[in-house]
């Protein structure tokens, strides 16, 4: 998945651009961007978005699933992930997509999805990565998963990757 949204990426860039976004990609490069490794994730706020605060009334929707990446295959739609990257290439992520995943980080990082719905994806991550090289590693896979995140990829690696909290969302 990774390897086909960097594809649509550089086919979509003038030559100029492509090289900036080979580089940009590159999570060996991105790596000697990002703090070194030993501190503590940042503690992620499961609430952090406009939309939803707490005391909110929010509709409660109990899925029967062996573990929690397969909610996008029992629920087609949530989330309703309508583009990955651009026009030509724009196409939607299939919830077998969203599996892969899911199931990725919940294997690696012990992520588990917390909150779902149209358009935003919160996962509670109990091992976030912390060494530079997997956390650039994972915030390019976070890019390529939702590039609706405006962060640059130094900020995602530092910072958002090394949270306990990930949020999406695609507009």
């Amino acid at each position: 998945m990774v390897d086909a949204a960097t594809r649509d990426i550089l086919a979509q860039a003038d030559d100029d651009e492509r090289e900036e976004w080979r580089a940009e990609l590159d999570p060996g490069r991105l790596a000697g961007l990002l703090r070194p490794a030993g501190a503590a994730p940042s503690a992620g706020d499961v609430w952090d978005h406009e939309e939803h605060r707490p005391g909110d009334e929010l509709w409660l929707c109990l899925v029967e699933a062996e573990e929690g990446f397969e909610l996008p295959v029992l629920l087609p739609g949530v989330p309703d992930a309508p583009n990955w990257w651009s026009e030509p290439a724009q196409r939607p992520l299939l919830p077998a997509d969203h599996v892969a995943f899911l199931r990725s980080w919940h294997e690696r990082f012990g992520a588990e999805v917390f909150f779902a719905d149209g358009a935003t994806l919160r996962l509670v991550v109990a091992r976030p990565p912390s060494d530079p090289l997997t956390a650039a590693r994972v915030a390019v896979e976070h890019f390529a998963y939702c590039s609706d995140l405006a962060d640059d990829l130094p900020v995602m690696g530092n910072d958002r990757v090394r949270s306990t909290v990930w949020s999406f969302w695609w507009d």
